[in-house]
């Protein structure tokens, strides 16, 4: 167990280290903040200036030193926008897009198990057609263009539930909603995949020959069975939830740190930009190791090697 301990945070820390080194070269390709910064009004002089005071006047390895040393102290310097503490920015934010994909992740999941049990215990072809037709159709449809449908439908005409902000529980409905449906015909093929390889194994015929009920042989034997294939997927799609909202906080207005980094990046904020990108890549590391220690613990024939 240490040694595997060991061994993925040597490999999250190397990740962490490449993705931090590639946003921190192609954030520079887009040009100099300090003419955004100043306006299309400056001179070159007071560009020059400005460029010496925030650094970007030295040579790319100096820079980039500099960075590195301030990832590792926790220093990520102060927002060239707002010239407050980058890091302090991006924490603040966090827990609205943790509140965020965490709903959506539990959320999808719990659709996904209530319909593969009831295609299930059905056992109607029809419905598993028409279901996974609708969720197919739904992971086609891009998440700007659902959610943009849903605040016209329940904001606007209906009035139901507020459209923008993250103002109370309500506030949460129409985008946790938007993101979860996204991976829903995913999760549902791997739940219904995973019953259907279960179902030809001779555990499932012996209880049937005990004389147990459908209902029982589904829930308590094949589904916790079924459900490890879907684990390792549903792992990644929470790591990739807190950068892949960012399309969902735009059309929500979510505060959160999707709308942040694309609200810096706009303003060639760089600094801002490599502290979100820290902490996403980081949750993403986190999310990975935990699935795997889970994964591990739920199926015993598995072993850290």
């Amino acid at each position: 167990m240490a040694r595997f301990i060991t061994r993925r945070l040597i490999q999250g820390v190397v990740t962490v280290f490449g993705v931090l080194t590639v946003t921190f070269f192609l954030v520079r390709l887009s040009g100099n903040p300090a003419a955004l910064l100043l306006g299309p009004e400056a001179s070159q002089q007071a560009i020059a200036a400005l460029s010496h005071t925030l650094g970007f006047d030295q040579p790319l390895i100096v820079q980039y030193g500099k960075f590195l040393g301030g990832v590792v102290t926790g220093n990520m310097g102060n927002s060239l926008a707002q010239n407050l503490p980058a890091m302090g920015l991006v924490l603040q934010r966090l827990p609205n897009t943790l509140e965020l994909a965490l709903s959506s992740f539990v959320l999808g999941l719990v659709l996904a198990f209530v319909v593969v049990l009831l295609l299930q215990l059905s056992g109607s072809s029809r419905l598993r057609n028409a279901i996974l037709w609708f969720a197919s159709a739904r992971q086609a449809i891009p998440s700007f263009w659902l959610g943009l449908v849903l605040v016209l439908v329940f904001a606007v005409q209906l009035k139901l539930l507020p459209s923008i902000g993250n103002q109370s529980i309500k506030s949460l409905v129409l985008p946790a909603f938007t993101s979860a449906t996204l991976e829903l015909a995913l999760y549902i093929r791997l739940l219904d995949g995973g019953f259907g390889d279960q179902l030809r194994q001779d555990y499932v015929r012996t209880a049937y020959a005990k004389g147990q009920t459908r209902t029982k042989v589904i829930v308590r034997h094949m589904l916790p069975n079924a459900v490890l294939p879907i684990i390792t997927v549903a792992g990644l799609n929470l790591g990739s939830l807190l950068g892949g909202t960012i399309v969902v906080e735009l059309v929500f207005a979510w505060p959160g740190v999707g709308q942040l980094l694309i609200n810096s990046i706009s303003s060639r904020d760089y600094t801002l930009v490599q502290a979100a990108i820290l902490v996403i890549a980081l949750f993403f590391v986190i999310v990975n190791f935990l699935v795997d220690l889970l994964y591990s613990v739920l199926d015993p024939r598995v072993r850290l090697q």
